[in-house]
């Protein structure tokens, strides 16, 4: 989906080498309330490697940390192998983080994928992860608003329209994993 980004606002996205057979890329990414810049991809970079390696599966090597606007990019690129060494799923499957912003609407909530960090042992054969695997992603993702928070760059809902992004206000890590793909439009 092509994203509308205004002004002091940014898409940014971890982009890892292939898992699958297949060859395909997995990307995951949010949106946040500041233009792009060095300092805040170096930032990323280190919580990064602190808070989500130790929990990713090995598989999964993060090659590049990219920080957009449309009309400025910074980017990382890096080799960073995950340190979990229990099965991981399906690389389809990741955990869900839901996004709202407290209006009504569609408009005005979002998801995140975060791959990698759903062991096979760490959820039920429906794909459903068990209570401390959830509290394990929700500090996580609690760790990284706290970054983007410290840095005045607070997570945002991005629109494909040219309506200003909407912040968040809050999320929930959903018990079932999802599937990230592409939808189409009918």
């Amino acid at each position: 989906m092509t994203y509308v980004i205004p002004g002091n606002n940014a898409r940014v996205s971890f982009t890892y080498a292939p898992v699958s057979p297949s060859g395909s890329r997995i990307t995951w990414g949010f949106g946040c309330a500041q233009a792009p810049n060095p300092t805040t991809v170096a930032e990323l970079e280190a919580w990064y490697v602190a808070e989500y390696v130790p929990h990713c599966n090995e598989d999964y090597v993060l090659e590049r940390i990219e920080m957009r606007s449309d009309s400025l990019v910074f980017d990382s690129v890096v080799s960073i192998p995950g340190e979990e060494d229990a099965p991981a799923a399906p690389p389809g499957s990741s955990a869900l983080i839901s996004l709202s912003s407290g209006l009504p609407g569609r408009s005005n909530r979002g998801r995140v994928f975060l791959p990698g960090v759903t062991p096979e042992d760490r959820m039920n054969n429906k794909g459903q992860m068990f209570d401390a695997q959830r509290l394990l992603i929700g500090d996580i993702f609690t760790s990284l608003e706290t970054l983007l928070d410290g840095l005045s760059a607070g997570l945002v809902i991005l629109h494909s329209t040219s309506s200003d992004p909407t912040p968040v206000t809050s999320w929930t890590v959903q018990a079932l994993t999802a599937t990230q793909r592409r939808r189409l439009r009918r």
